[in-house]
């Protein structure tokens, strides 16, 4: 799996994190350039510097349950 396919995982199984958060979880991924990345992509949002997953493809919501908020 790509980096950048593994940033996406992360947001997707820990919505509303920060990209401090993301980063200690990625183990040392460059997070912020990734999440600037996916962000520009439409593949993340992020709304107060918290991110979430864009709901489509491999990431809708029949992949994670989380609650739609």
């Amino acid at each position: 799996m790509t980096d950048y396919r593994s940033i996406l995982h992360t947001v997707a199984e820990n919505p509303g994190s920060t990209a401090d958060e993301i980063e200690a979880i990625s183990e040392g991924e460059d997070a912020q350039m990734l999440l600037e990345e996916a962000t520009s992509n439409d593949d993340v949002v992020c709304v107060n510097d918290r991110y979430w997953i864009v709901r489509k493809g491999e990431f809708g919501y029949h992949e994670y349950d989380h609650p739609e908020s």
